[in-house]
């Protein structure tokens, strides 16, 4: 397992929703379901050295690609040939195949072949009869109740009854949807979580810049600041008095520059 040239265990490349179905499939290919399948027969070759003959392999290339396209036996033209009940289904087209599909779907129709699920017994006793009447070979049903009804049309019996569900190996289901679904709303949560931490983050150092600036030392700052623009703006006053008249010379400016605001006030009254 793991190798580039190996498939996987036969029992771990499909999953089957229905659980009646999963169960009645298991147990008809029970023999298969710890097949290992690889791409190539040298794969299979070396796991049948290294296991010393005890895995069975099965290897892809050694395996006919079947026509999977055909309808089921009761359908000619889009048609069907007599009326049945039972809700008749190819057992290969109930398998999901979340990886390899087309690889995995070569290896289901060779092992299930034509093999039919239905759901009860006497539906597919009647279907098979319908069928022999038309001359149409009729392939294994099997049903969702346990029953197998093999190509020869012999059923009944313990080897034509699956057992409980805990005495063999059975194909996993896939992932319900509401997984998914769920997955995605936690998904958003996540990323509205994300937004308001930031959001909050945000409006704490508005608040924390806020604070700083009431402090009193900000507002001693503050003060300070619009002291010194009031002094800028004196000094801009004068120089502007400066450049209409001579009367004050630049000396004078400058010194009057240096000198507090309320000093600058008092010469000028």
């Amino acid at each position: 397992m793991g190798q580039q040239d190996v498939l996987g265990m036969v029992g771990h490349l499909a999953y089957v929703q229905d659980d009646a179905a999963a169960r009645v499939i298991s147990w008809h290919i029970r023999g298969d379901m710890d097949c290992l399948v690889t791409r190539s027969t040298e794969a299979a070759r070396r796991i049948y050295d290294d296991t010393r003959g005890r895995q069975q392999v099965l290897p892809l290339d050694s395996v006919l690609v079947p026509q999977t396209n055909r309808p089921l036996p009761h359908m000619r033209n889009g048609r069907s040939l007599f009326e049945h009940s039972g809700n008749p289904v190819f057992a290969r087209d109930l398998l999901i195949f979340p990886r390899d599909q087309e690889s995995c779907a070569i290896v289901f129709a060779n092992i299930l072949s034509e093999t039919i699920l239905m759901d009860d017994l006497d539906s597919a006793n009647n279907y098979r009869r319908a069928l022999v009447q038309k001359k149409i070979r009729c392939p294994t049903i099997l049903t969702r109740q346990g029953e197998r009804i093999n190509a020869g049309g012999k059923f009944g019996g313990t080897q034509n009854r699956a057992p409980p569900v805990t005495s063999f190996k059975v194909f996993g289901a896939p992932i319900p949807e509401l997984f998914y679904t769920l997955q995605e709303q936690i998904d958003l949560l996540r990323q509205y979580r994300t937004a308001v931490e930031k959001k909050e983050k945000a409006e704490k150092e508005r608040d924390d810049h806020s604070n700083k600036m009431k402090s009193p030392d900000m507002i001693k700052k503050q003060q300070d600041k619009e002291t010194k623009e009031k002094q800028l703006e004196e000094i801009e006053r004068q120089l502007s008095s400066t450049a209409m008249g001579p009367r004050r010379s630049l000396k004078r400016v400058l010194e009057d520059a240096a000198r507090p605001l309320d000093s600058i006030t008092k010469r000028a009254k």
